[in-house]
């Protein structure tokens, strides 16, 4: 179904018990620069506004999806080393949801590298701050939540995920906003070659901040 501004068409709306008798209609509102779709109904006598939009979606409209990038930073050595921390502060009142990374490498051979996360790491040194974007130019929001590349660790942490990247693929890894992580919380990225002495890395990132 394709719906324009100032469109409406009647649509059935059924839950997993029954379908209700008459179609519903459905139309576009179109406000701040944002084109929502929305159904009203009148159900056992109480108006019903539904809001159709994914969480990711109202996240972004309200100004709560943000991204972040390292640039490029070369990884030397095969041994694995602390590349970006995440940082979820204590008072921040939000929780962080990871939404997704793109890993790219720049290097001319076949090479991979491995990219591992790590839960509450301890941290000595927090690095160079990362500047974190709001998705939504309108709203233009702070994150609350804090990125780093080049922090310093003593010990990595809890070991949770890990992924192999090649130059010739790349990697875009999805979590669908499934990774949560609460105020008080931080969250290491390290990076290894599996194979040569250097290659550069770029890594993106974007995720979602719900208030508590």
């Amino acid at each position: 179904m394709n719906l324009s501004d100032d469109q409406t068409k009647n649509v059935a709306i059924h839950d997993d018990a029954s379908t209700l008798t008459n179609p519903l209609p459905v139309f576009t509102v179109f406000t701040d620069g944002i084109r929502r779709l929305q159904v009203n109904a009148t159900i056992s006598g109480v108006d019903v506004e539904v809001d159709v939009r994914s969480l990711k979606q109202k996240a972004a409209d309200d100004g709560q999806l943000f991204v972040v990038s390292s640039n490029v930073i070369t990884i030397t050595g095969q041994a694995e080393q602390a590349y970006i921390l995440m940082r979820n502060p204590i008072g921040s009142g939000v929780n962080f949801k990871w939404d997704r990374f793109v890993v790219a490498l720049n290097e001319t051979s076949n090479t991979a590298a491995v990219i591992r996360v790590y839960h509450n790491p301890t941290i000595t040194a927090d690095g160079s701050a990362l500047l974190e974007v709001d998705e939504n130019n309108i709203t233009g929001n702070t994150s609350a939540v804090q990125w780093f590349t080049g922090p310093t660790a003593s010990s990595f942490g809890t070991f949770r995920i890990a992924f192999e990247v090649t130059n010739l693929i790349g990697l875009q890894q999805e979590f669908d906003l499934s990774h949560i992580m609460k105020p008080d919380s931080e969250m290491l990225i390290t990076a290894s070659k599996s194979s040569g002495s250097g290659t550069d890395i770029i890594l993106t990132t974007w995720w979602v901040e719900i208030p508590e």
